[in-house]
């Protein structure tokens, strides 16, 4: 078991880790929406779901470039994001179940409740363990770096403007 503290820590860091992810793919938005008022994507693309961002991400890279390799690279970050989401919602859509153990307040699973098409209401419950939170942080902010290299990529050839938009949210 883990202690509560443990847990809301690598619940945190992945948190965290989320919305660099999100700030990163909002970046990106706001680079292929206007070239000349990057300010604008900002604005629009703030007002998306992680889901509708990814998805108008890729619809404007592939309008701004034919370039395949390009139009490649934009459709794996997308769907590796969109896996990425699922799995932090899992962990953020959670309840904790934690009790006093020992000598302090420990968490001892991860319970899920549901509702599933044509098989009603379920509830998972399972051990939960901070380790998994940290790598699930990791591979999400892997996946930020991952889009800032592609936006230098899209900078060096041309298809975004050479400098990042400046913003108080990036």
């Amino acid at each position: 078991m883990a202690s509560h503290e443990e847990c809301a820590t690598a619940l945190g860091e992945m948190s965290m880790a989320f919305q660099e992810l999100e700030n990163r793919l909002l970046e990106l938005f706001a680079s292929v929406t206007d070239k000349d008022d990057p300010m604008a994507g900002l604005i629009i693309g703030s007002q998306l779901s992680f889901c509708k961002l990814c998805d108008t991400v890729e619809a404007l890279c592939r309008h701004r470039t034919k370039d395949e390799e390009v139009i490649g690279e934009i459709s794996a970050i997308v769907k590796k994001c969109a896996v990425l989401e699922g799995q932090r919602n899992t962990y953020i859509h959670s309840y904790y179940a934690s009790g006093f153990f020992g000598d302090g307040l420990e968490v001892f699973a991860r319970s899920k409740h549901k509702i599933k098409s044509g098989k009603g209401f379920s509830s998972v419950c399972d051990s939960h363990e901070p380790a998994e939170l940290r790598d699930l942080a990791f591979d999400i902010d892997t996946e930020a770096r991952r889009i800032k290299e592609f936006l230098k990529w899209l900078r060096e050839d041309g298809i975004i403007p050479p400098e990042p938009p400046e913003s108080p949210f990036l």
